[in-house]
């Protein structure tokens, strides 16, 4: 067992990246017993046909059945309940946007492409002007018909309040920069900061070859809490917090990572006391959310604050070093949600894990919201702080499995 105080050499190397994400994804069941369940979904099931399905002892979260959702693993985009088309209307308001497609044209040359969804496509353009590069995601208002599957358009309110919380963010303390916005009447084209360093496991396994060291995760703690600190300082809960939606700007090891996706976030007055703040949307991906989010869609009543952000970096942190627990979902959701639990015996956990790092954990993954600190509260946290003791030492070599993505729902719209 480790020492509790991490300000020794003896905590790195500590973990290595060999876990990955689980190809399928899962649907939430609640038992009589007050026990949560993950289960495999049968297939892309219409929310008619699911709802009129029996699960003997087992009732779903939801009873209405345009709530009821089959969490399809081939996108991986965020489901949002009850939203209609964008059409192909102005989304954005004038005074967001720096023109159409003549302006974007004028001052960008689209090189790669990145990536692509159903909504559209991610490209690598240069600003003519400065040569610096940027990502441009270029978002279809209308359908789209690719691979004999009908694609509905990315909401057109969750299209506008991404990119209003992305403004008021300013891109500071690890939240990713918007550069730009254009629309016109078939698309719009967010042009955003640069993240090549690929999602957070992703590059996790290719820049840790070796082994995540204990510096490394302490760095990457206080760039999640500072982050959602900034955040919660603007009245922002992300709501969709996991490893998908942390990226890095390069796959150097030791690089800032950024948050990213805000499609499915909620906006309060920043004025407002962060305690008094209350939430029922059912808002998020399944393993991650925190436990007052579940409460809601099994029809426990009750409401959340950004402290629901704070226990999703638990999650997050715990997946970071012991990777994701594909083999013993059940086991480890089981575990995360429970108001007590012996942390260390978490699948996959490592054996030499500081005491520190097993504190901030707990303090993370606090059960009850009214006792879970804030993230401010924890900028101060000793495994937090030691990685500035340490300095920026990046572990070295490449390789390591790619991780699979998870994918996240949204279920109202209260």
């Amino acid at each position: 067992r480790s020492p509790h105080s991490p300000k020794t050499a003896t905590f790195a190397p500590l973990v290595r990246s060999t876990a990955t994400h689980h190809p399928q994804s899962f649907t939430i069941l609640h038992r009589p017993s007050g026990a949560f369940t993950l289960r495999p979904p049968h297939s892309v099931l219409s929310a008619s046909l699911l709802a009129s399905q029996s699960q003997g002892s087992r009732s779903r979260i939801a009873t209405k059945p345009t709530f009821v959702r089959s969490l399809h693993h081939a996108n991986t985009h965020t489901i949002m309940g009850n939203c209609k088309s964008s059409g192909k209307g102005p989304v954005l308001g004038e005074s967001a946007v720096a023109g159409g497609t003549v302006e974007y044209a004028a001052r960008f040359e689209e090189g790669k492409e990145l990536g692509k969804g159903e909504f559209g496509e991610v490209k690598l353009v240069t600003d003519k002007s400065s040569g610096e590069t940027f990502a441009t995601k270029v978002l279809r208002k209308g359908f789209v018909f690719k691979d004999n599957t009908l694609f509905p358009p990315q909401p057109a309110e969750e299209i506008a309040r991404e990119c209003e919380i992305l403004r008021l963010l300013e891109g500071k303390r690890h939240v990713m920069k918007l550069e730009a916005l254009f629309e016109e009447s078939k698309a719009i084209y967010v042009v955003t900061e640069l993240l090549s360093g690929g999602e957070m496991l992703d590059y996790v396994a290719g820049a840790y070859g070796e082994g995540l060291r204990t510096e490394d995760a302490s760095r990457m703690s206080n760039q999640l809490l500072d982050a959602i600190d900034h955040c919660a300082s603007n009245g922002i809960i992300h709501r969709d917090l996991k490893p998908e939606n942390v990226m890095f700007k390069t796959k150097d090891a030791g690089c800032d990572l950024k948050l990213i996706d805000f499609g499915c976030s909620a906006r309060d007055d920043a004025t407002l006391d962060p305690d008094s703040i209350k939430h029922t949307t059912f808002a998020g991906t399944p393993f991650y959310v925190a436990p007052e989010v579940l409460h809601i869609q099994v029809g426990k009543g009750g409401h959340y604050n950004g402290k629901a952000d704070v226990f999703s970096i638990g999650v997050i942190m715990y997946v970071l070093v012991a990777g994701y627990p594909a083999d013993v979902l059940q086991k480890a959701f089981n575990m995360v949600q429970k108001s007590k639990r012996d942390l260390r015996k978490l699948p996959g956990m490592p054996s030499n894990m500081p005491d520190s790092y097993f504190d901030l954990l707990d303090q993370l993954l606090t059960y009850r919201p009214a006792k879970r600190p804030h993230a401010k509260d924890l900028l101060k946290d000793e495994f937090v702080t030691f990685h500035s003791t340490m300095g920026k030492k990046g572990g070295v070599g490449r390789g390591g499995k790619s991780m699979r993505r998870t994918p996240s729902v949204r279920f109202s719209e209260s």
